[in-house]
């Protein structure tokens, strides 16, 4: 692949060279780069006229959104995904903080329409691929400008440009709930494209898996990889979650990426078979800890994939960090699998140390894929990031250490660490204690209730388990697992995952939260 600075450019060469491979399937509907293309210049088209910078795109599945995508990219727009998930109020300030002047949507999305177009304070082209006319019940509505496909086609031919320097920008709540804005250039992405391409070698034949939603930057690598190089991604619905293994066989899929999640998923599923695809030649996990266990299961199912456990924050363009997983790998299968080392033009350091070993730190990152700061659109601390020798470096809030064979290790967060009657404790370490003794991959810990800051009066051992009773298990824990770390609670069943596939421990603690003003209600009235 020849190295672009700007992902534009690489897409024209695509589109010319391969315009009538197979580009990109949603369930049945299946579209070549040429037909992707035109209806992503005629999405373009409107540009000319909203001379605003960001480009809204909502709605995972639905074909002018990936669309939208190539039309920013080739045409001079920043796209801008907005999650589904997130409150109206929520997305009527992203509006209002990004001043994005064209939202591409599918027209049978008119609660979402109706909510946002009537709180934004600026004006918005909502562009509709999905209709030849626009539908009625727009003409009611005052300020905005819709335009479906007939309106498009009667517009002059967009032309492509390079001038704008940023693809995308995406917000991120992290651990506080704040919003932070990343705002990610063509150069950061196309140093990670190239730096995937060149560790991981797809090429136009290979056929991507596209799980992640728009909002979540692991769909940045399920899209634009494979469109450099030509090949195709193939859209998974979450509705038909049940048929993850048999989708991953119908469409015989060659390049796999997850987060780890998703094997357990699986597991639970019984679709992780001996050899259930043997298409697969290289399967990427990345956005939570992947265990060995998970690897080794993974790679009985995909026997002929190289596995690679990804690392990276949002801030730094999907991932700046690999490690090859091997089979012979000597390793307890409940522990984690290192995030390996970094990526060509990436520097990793070891930032602030919670002891006096040069080898254990909070992991500082630098390099061609990382953001120079915080969208400046919000006020955010720019804690994260300083600069040092004209490098700009970010404080990831990972604690890793770094062995002598140039490995790092993740340990935990910073803010995971939990204090239990006097004892500190790392989440990730109980929860690895925890799989050991339970013999459990699924499992979560909470430290529960909190007293102040990051002490706690106890744990709460959350353990997704179809066999054995509270009772048993809670013994099994008591016989294996160290004293100070023994739960004052557990909780089996299934363990809630968020819309990106991670373990949601922000909804753990609110069902802890309600559990306990219940209790406190009901006390009440004895």
């Amino acid at each position: 692949m020849t190295k672009h600075n700007h992902l534009g450019t690489q897409l024209a060469e695509v589109i010319d060279k391969y315009g009538e491979h197979l580009a990109l399937t949603i369930d049945r509907e299946s579209y070549t780069y040429t037909q992707l293309h035109d209806i992503a210049e005629l999405i373009a088209r409107s540009f000319s006229d909203a001379s605003g910078k960001y480009c809204a795109v909502f709605g995972d599945g639905y074909i002018g959104a990936y669309a939208g995508l190539m039309a920013c990219m080739c045409y001079g727009k920043t796209y801008l995904p907005l999650n589904r998930d997130e409150s109206g109020e929520r997305l009527v300030l992203l509006a209002e903080w990004s001043k994005f002047d064209v939202l591409i949507v599918s027209s049978l999305e008119t609660t979402f329409l109706n909510e946002l177009l009537e709180q934004v304070p600026q004006s918005i082209t909502v562009i509709f691929v999905d209709v030849f006319d626009v539908p009625d019940w727009c003409h009611g509505i005052e300020r905005h400008r819709f335009l479906a496909l007939a309106d498009l086609r009667q517009c002059p031919q967009a032309t492509y440009s390079t001038a704008n320097p940023d693809a995308y920008l995406m917000f991120t709540s992290g651990s506080t709930g704040t919003p932070k804005g990343v705002q990610v250039s063509h150069r950061n992405l196309m140093s990670y494209i190239t730096n995937t391409v060149n560790l991981y070698q797809p090429n136009h034949t290979d056929r991507f898996s596209l799980l992640a939603p728009l909002s979540f930057d692991f769909s940045v690598h399920d899209i634009w990889v494979p469109w450099a190089v030509g090949a195709s991604t193939h859209f998974f619905n979450p509705k038909d979650h049940v048929a993850l293994g048999p989708f991953i066989r119908e469409k015989r899929l060659t390049f796999w990426a997850s987060v780890p999640s998703t094997v357990l998923f699986l597991q639970r599923l019984k679709q992780l078979t001996p050899n259930a695809f043997p298409d697969l030649r290289q399967s990427l996990f990345c956005g939570e800890p992947l265990l060995h266990g998970m690897a080794m299961n993974w790679s009985r199912a995909a026997p002929a994939s190289r596995i690679d456990n990804m690392y990276g924050p949002t801030e730094a363009t999907v991932a700046v960090g690999g490690y090859r997983w091997l089979p012979d790998d000597q390793i307890d299968m409940s522990s984690v699998v290192p995030i390996g080392t970094p990526y060509p033009g990436i520097v990793f350091r070891l930032g602030d140390a919670r002891t006096g070993d040069k080898h254990d730190g909070e992991l500082w990152i630098s390099g061609d894929q990382v953001v120079p700061g915080y969208w400046d659109g919000l006020p955010t601390s720019t804690d994260s990031f300083f600069w040092e020798d004209g490098q700009c470096w970010y404080r990831t809030g990972d604690w890793v250490r770094y062995t002598e064979d140039g490995v790092f290790h993740f340990s935990g967060r910073c803010d995971d660490q939990i204090k239990v009657h006097g004892h500190r404790l790392e989440r990730l370490e109980i929860e690895s204690e925890l799989r050991k003794a339970v013999d459990v991959d699924d499992v979560a810990v909470v430290g529960w209730p909190v007293v102040e800051g990051n002490s706690v009066e106890g744990l709460v051992f959350f353990i997704a388990s179809e066999h054995g009773s509270n009772i048993e298990l809670r013994q099994q824990c008591m016989n294996r697992m160290p004293r100070n770390m023994w739960p004052t609670k557990l909780v089996l069943g299934a363990i809630p995952k968020n819309r990106n596939g991670k373990t949601d421990y922000r909804m753990l603690k609110e069902m802890l939260k309600d559990n306990q003003q219940t209790q406190a209600v009901s006390l009440a009235r004895r």
